[in-house]
């Protein structure tokens, strides 16, 4: 995390370094759309979409603001036990329940601010960038099997076994700060519209680090 947020900074602070020419500040906008992949671990590959707006701050970076739809994948695997009351011809009943999760799904709102530095300029252009946001989030449990009843079902709560009484943990709904660093390549298909190819490793605080590849189009 600290080497992320060193590589954040610099490329924040270096614009200040940077000569100011003020035919070229603020003179182009440019509008991007992207969807791509995410993941932590091959087998946890979720969805992105971003929306992207940017502008020219000097010869050679772009400021952007971004807000996106991701969710992504925690490979953990866990049981929990409980138990739940019913009803059956008005007589109250307490049945037992296990059940198995093996992942936990984030579905998160990114909100960031980056930029992008272009190591090249031209028809092809590399770039190197940097973000830093915050995601809005909520998690949920992805079960994989379910047993109703797998202990008893009893009369009472002092009949139940002890394992099943036990209060659940409230999981966490994974909001956090984020930064991220990543590389990418723009072609120009023509004078207005782009394609934007990229890789990005983001930190999230309360979740787990992603590797994310997007493609976009740019206007």
């Amino acid at each position: 995390m600290k080497r992320i947020f060193l590589i954040v900074v610099i490329l924040f602070t270096n614009i200040s370094a940077q000569s100011v020419d003020t035919n070229n500040l603020f003179t182009k906008y440019y509008f991007g759309i992207f969807g791509g992949i995410n993941f932590n671990t091959i087998p946890t590959i979720g969805g992105s979409l971003n929306f992207e707006a940017s502008t020219r701050l000097f010869s050679n970076f772009n400021l952007k603001a971004c807000v996106g739809y991701s969710i992504i994948y925690d490979d953990i695997s866990y049981e929990v036990k409980g138990n739940k009351s019913f009803t059956i011809d008005s007589i109250k009943k307490i049945a037992t329940y296990l059940y198995d999760v093996n992942k936990i799904q984030y579905t998160m709102i990114p909100v960031n601010i980056g930029v992008e530095y272009f190591i090249l300029a031209g028809n092809l252009a590399p770039y190197i960038m940097a973000i830093i946001g915050y995601n809005f989030s909520n998690s949920e449990e992805q079960i994989s099997k379910y047993y109703d009843g797998i202990a008893g079902i009893y009369d009472n709560i002092d009949e139940v076994p002890e394992e099943y009484k036990m209060p659940q943990t409230q999981l966490e709904n994974g909001s956090s700060f984020t930064a991220g660093i990543g590389i990418g390549l723009r072609f120009n298909l023509s004078a207005s519209t782009k394609i934007d190819i990229r890789y990005v490793y983001n930190y999230n605080a309360n979740t787990i680090n992603t590797n994310q590849f997007l493609i976009g189009l740019i206007l």
